[in-house]
């Protein structure tokens, strides 16, 4: 047998990187619930209840980092950070994490301030519960049990599971270390979650979310026809081509009016949200941000917010003990197993220290250049204004590699003078080759024009590229149709009302 020699190289995260890309992808509840954890853990770190932070004054220097500050005798840097290109532009700074507004609703308080209660729809809050309490009585392993309420996790507030399988998997094996495949999570989602009340949840798009639902109802002629509808003509019913589905099943229309009353009684919202717009309204009122972004003067002001996360520093007792010893070297094993002891306990103190920090100033230079770069709708709060933005321009200005952008942006959110906004909303492909307008300026002004056209003579896809080019944005009536698809808009003939 012929044997192969081959090279391969691959990318492997250092324990330390590692380290720093959980913790940045971490929302600061989890944070504080991780240094919490490694405070009870790791004997060789304290809390810092004397904490120094920076005023804002001497945070405005663009190579400005951590406002936590630890003085340098406590330890060593042994990690090297990425060099920052700062940005350019003097009129935003970076703020430390208490000089958030006092009066701020989204800012993270005690549970006994009674001044802290935030109005949180109770469908949100319970119908994930509620799921996880029916799978407590199913009879699964530990590791099955894990596995489908991270599904029940990754639910959205309408019921739905949108992300791929194959992503949720990589995600499972990256933050959780649960090595699992796709066709695995199909399986749990399938015979355990799809199994649950509503039903209709965990699934991945309307057409499977009625059909759930409509072969649990009772066999009679009407449902039969809903499912075969829903099954094999769904395309069709929702562009109201009723004559052809008529003609393709073989029913008369009287038969397909009860199948539509059928449908239309099931729920296409399984997790209890009524609309998008309910979604929007309630995550913004549930979210706490990670990032504040003020318009002072015209001096925009960008501030991480950490909540209630502990400054930590090397425990002073556990240096002093260290000292000693070292200061009186003995053979025994006793001595030798609490000298390594110590230092490998201060050893990972220090690097858990390093990675908080390394978190802060990643986060906070990332979020300057996206400001800096996106400064006309921060200062506005008009989504026309968001210029063309990939993770790769921001990933060249700040000198972060585009993994740790993409971690930053995908799961963080920040609060404007304008609304609460997710990261993700914020970066844009041009709209068009020859374009310097963003996609999402262009699909802000799309819905505009929609939600203010005519119902009974609702705006052609070239009436609407016209309508787009006299504000300013030049679009050919292919990408108007492309955008509009992309929004869920549906094409003028399905949009006119009586």
């Amino acid at each position: 047998m012929a044997q192969i020699l081959s090279q391969s190289q691959q990318q492997r995260l250092s324990p330390q990187q590692y380290l720093v890309a959980s913790m940045i992808e971490s929302s600061f509840d989890d944070l504080e619930k991780r240094v919490n954890e490694e405070l009870e853990k790791n004997l060789a770190l304290e809390e810092d209840h004397g904490e120094e932070r920076l005023s804002p004054e001497e945070t405005s220097d663009p190579n400005a980092t951590d406002s936590q500050e630890t003085s340098d005798d406590e330890y060593d840097d042994t990690e090297t950070e990425p060099e920052l290109q700062p940005t350019e532009d003097p009129e935003i700074v970076m703020l430390p994490d208490d000089d958030l507004l006092p009066n701020d609703p989204y800012v993270n308080r005690s549970p006994d301030d009674e001044d802290a209660k935030t109005p949180i729809s109770a469908s949100d809050t319970t119908f994930r519960e509620e799921l996880k309490r029916q799978l407590a009585l199913q009879d699964l392993s530990d590791d099955d049990h894990f596995l489908c309420d991270y599904l029940v996790d990754s639910l959205e507030d309408d019921g739905y599971l949108r992300q791929s399988l194959y992503t949720l998997a990589d995600d499972l094996e990256f933050n959780f270390h649960r090595d699992t495949t796709a066709e695995h999570l199909q399986d749990l989602l399938s015979n355990e979650i799809q199994t649950l009340e509503p039903t209709g949840i965990g699934a991945r798009d309307l057409r499977e979310c009625l059909l759930l639902q409509v072969r649990e109802l009772k066999a009679k002629p009407a449902t039969t026809l809903a499912e075969q509808i829903l099954d094999t003509q769904f395309k069709a019913f929702s562009q109201r081509h009723f004559e052809a589905i008529c003609e393709a099943l073989d029913v008369t229309t009287a038969q397909l009016q009860e199948a539509i009353r059928v449908i239309a009684s099931l729920n296409p919202k399984p997790g209890g949200m009524a609309s998008t717009a309910d979604v929007s309204e309630i995550k913004q009122r549930q979210i706490t941000p990670d990032f504040t972004v003020r318009d002072e003067d015209g001096q925009l002001v960008v501030s991480l917010n950490e909540g209630h996360v502990p400054n930590v520093r090397i425990s002073a007792d556990y240096q002093t003990m260290l000292h000693r010893i070292q200061a009186n070297p003995s053979k025994s094993i006793d001595h030798r197993q609490g000298q390594t002891m110590i230092r490998d306990g201060i050893s990972q103190a220090k690097a858990f220290i390093q990675a908080l920090r390394q978190r802060r100033q990643t986060l906070l230079a990332v979020m300057k250049v996206i400001v800096t770069m996106q400064k006309e709708f921060f200062l506005s709060g008009e989504k026309e204004q968001l210029r063309p933005l990939t993770l790769r321009d921001v990933a060249e200005r700040s000198g972060y590699d585009i993994s740790t952008v993409s971690r930053v942006a995908r799961s963080k959110y920040v609060e404007t003078d304008f609304g609460v906004y997710s990261l993700k909303e914020l970066f844009s492909s041009t709209a068009g080759s020859d374009s310097d307008q963003s996609q999402a300026a262009v699909n802000s002004a799309l819905q505009t024009l929609v939600e203010h056209e005519d119902k009974q003579h609702p705006l052609s896809d070239d009436a609407l590229a016209r309508a787009l080019q006299t504000q300013g944005f030049n679009v050919a009536r292919r990408t108007v149709a492309k955008y509009r698809e992309l929004l869920g808009i549906n094409k003028a003939s399905l949009r006119r009302q009586l």
